[in-house]
């Protein structure tokens, strides 16, 4: 495996789900088992619902302003990271790297 598995990410943290099922991520260019990503159970997801309902909360009174903020901090990671996203989503998903940068700027403008 090229790629640690998968772990889901609840109240601002990575954890291990609680189910042993998993599917492995295959990379269409070479058949090679990139990673796996765990196939949560009902547990896990509702231990993220009540961490979201909760963040909730917070987040609902946080401005609009200082909101938006945390939008062009993840769009700079984006872009900063532009070539290595491209490379991963040419990867994983078998795209030329021209095909994976067009989408990864397409995300970037979304």
């Amino acid at each position: 495996m090229k790629y640690a598995p998968v772990q889901d990410f609840v109240n601002g943290r990575f954890c291990t789900s609680s189910s042993a099922r998993h599917i492995d991520v295959i990379s269409p260019l070479n058949g090679e088992v990139l990673s796996a990503v765990t196939l949560s159970g009902k547990a896990d997801l509702d231990d993220a619902v009540a961490a979201a309902a909760t963040a909730f909360k917070t987040w609902g009174k946080t401005p609009v302003k200082e909101r938006a903020q945390v939008f062009y901090r993840y769009r700079v990671l984006l872009e900063y990271n532009r070539d290595k996203l491209a490379e991963l989503c040419s990867e994983e998903n078998g795209k030329t790297i021209s095909e994976a940068l067009a989408e990864i700027d397409k995300c970037i403008e979304l």
